[in-house]
C-alpha cells in the first residue's frame, strides 16, 4: 500500500499514528461517520 503512495513511505507509519492520535483526542469530538484517508495523497491522484 505504501509503495503506491504519492509521498515517501518513510513517514507513513508516523502519519498513521498521528491520525490515530487525532481521532482519539478531544479535537475529534465532532468527527462522525467520516473516512480519514492516510495514504500520502494517493487517493487524490
Amino acid at each position: 500500500m505504501f509503495a503506491r503512495s504519492a509521498r515517501s513511505a518513510s513517514k507513513a507509519p508516523d502519519e498513521v499514528a498521528q491520525a490515530v492520535l487525532f481521532l482519539a483526542s478531544d479535537r475529534a469530538a465532532n468527527v462522525h461517520g467520516s473516512i480519514l484517508s492516510v495514504d500520502g495523497g494517493a487517493s487524490a491522484l
